[in-house]
């Protein structure tokens, strides 16, 4: 079902006029079953969003960014004393990683790379981000031992020259992707996922390829990369929306205004699983969705 980079091609052209202008909370009914959305004469879109299950957690801190790898979804909390692991063959906690905890480590957005540390690993590096003020990424291995699931710092990336900045990975096109503000501006740029030769590098975002501007918004939250789409997520309680941007037309095409379709928790994590094909979204509250959009040709 998942097929944004054919519904990027098609309007993007016409996308910001003829959608975000005639689309009001009408067009959006009831987010546990299909609706559609009119494009134009010929073309619609369906998207599906499903509740799945709350979040089992031993943690009282807040959720944060996440990321999905191997049929496993790894949850983040604020200063990442704890990431649940749920199993997405029955949605079940498998386990859960317990680390130091850091109130630095906002885990804000969460992204699995594609490259393996060693021979053998269970999963691909895990980048988390910093709280977006500090500019920092920080790599992670997970080891996966008989008794217990670890973290191993393995690189930490600073940023200079942005008043704030996440991530997010471009797996496909091998690009780490920086979303950063400046005097009230917002960018994506995108620089070569670095090397693991080193274990701190540092980067100028003035040294970013390719950048440009897109709409801000401060409370920025979790965001993914899939199919050449920017998936972010922005707002606080009652604010919460979903917005994608196609990386390479450069344009914000689409808008989903989850607080205005009753969605009124704060939106925490956005991930993509691949071998479901479809998004998954976490709220404050801790309930997750199952998320899905599909092209229809009428």
């Amino acid at each position: 079902m998942f097929i944004l980079r054919q519904i990027s091609v098609c309007v993007s052209a016409i996308f910001v006029a003829a959608f975000l202008c005639s689309c009001s909370k009408e067009d959006f009914v009831d987010l546990d079953t299909d609706f559609k959305v009119q494009l134009n004469d010929s073309i619609c879109m369906n998207i599906q969003m499903n509740y799945l299950f709350q979040v089992p957690t031993i943690t009282s801190n807040g959720i944060q960014g996440a990321s999905i790898s191997n049929n496993y979804l790894f949850i983040c909390h604020d200063f990442l004393n704890v990431i649940d692991v749920i199993d997405l063959n029955d949605n079940s906690l498998f386990t859960y990683i317990e680390y130091r905890e850091n109130q630095a480590l906002h885990a804000n957005t969460v992204n699995f790379s594609s490259y393996y540390y060693e021979k053998g690993d269970m999963f691909p590096l895990l980048y988390v981000q910093e709280r977006g003020s500090n500019c920092v990424t920080h790599v992670y291995r997970i080891i996966t031992g008989k008794d217990r699931w670890s973290l191993e710092e393995v690189q930490k990336i600073s940023f200079y020259n942005a008043s704030s900045l996440t991530t997010a990975l471009d797996n496909e096109a091998s690009y780490l992707y920086c979303f950063y503000s400046t005097n009230s501006s917002a960018f994506l740029g995108k620089t070569e996922i670095p090397s693991m030769e080193k274990a701190e590098v540092e980067i100028d975002i003035n040294d970013l390829d390719d950048p440009f501007q897109i709409q801000y918004n401060y409370t920025g939250q979790d965001a993914c990369i899939a199919d050449g789409i920017f998936f972010k997520l922005y707002g606080g309680a009652g604010q919460g929306e979903l917005r994608l941007v196609d990386l390479v037309s450069k344009e914000l095409f689409l808008t989903i205004d989850l607080a205005g379709l009753g969605y009124k928790s704060e939106p925490e994590s956005i991930a993509y699983d691949y071998n479901r094909q479809r998004f998954i979204l976490i709220f404050v509250d801790r309930s997750v969705y199952e998320l899905y959009f599909e092209l229809v040709k009428e």
